[in-house]
């Protein structure tokens, strides 16, 4: 998630988005054990809220700023 954070910082948002859903698919192919960790609930939440950020439709604004 480190990765997707510096693409992030680098104006490649794409390519943060990628890398957050290539960790999240690594984490779901964890063994359920494994999966049920602290950390790694922990790691899935971050990266889960760093993607719904990311995705297109949290950037958009609301048009009320136009208002007159």
């Amino acid at each position: 998630m480190r990765k997707a954070e510096i693409l992030e910082q680098a104006g490649q948002v794409e390519e943060a988005r990628i890398a957050l859903t290539e960790a999240l698919a690594a984490i779901a192919a964890l063994p359920i054990r494994q999966r049920n960790q602290e950390k790694t609930i922990a790691l899935e939440t971050q990266a889960r809220k760093q993607l719904a950020r990311l995705s297109p439709s949290s950037t958009v604004k609301p048009n009320s700023e136009n208002k007159q």
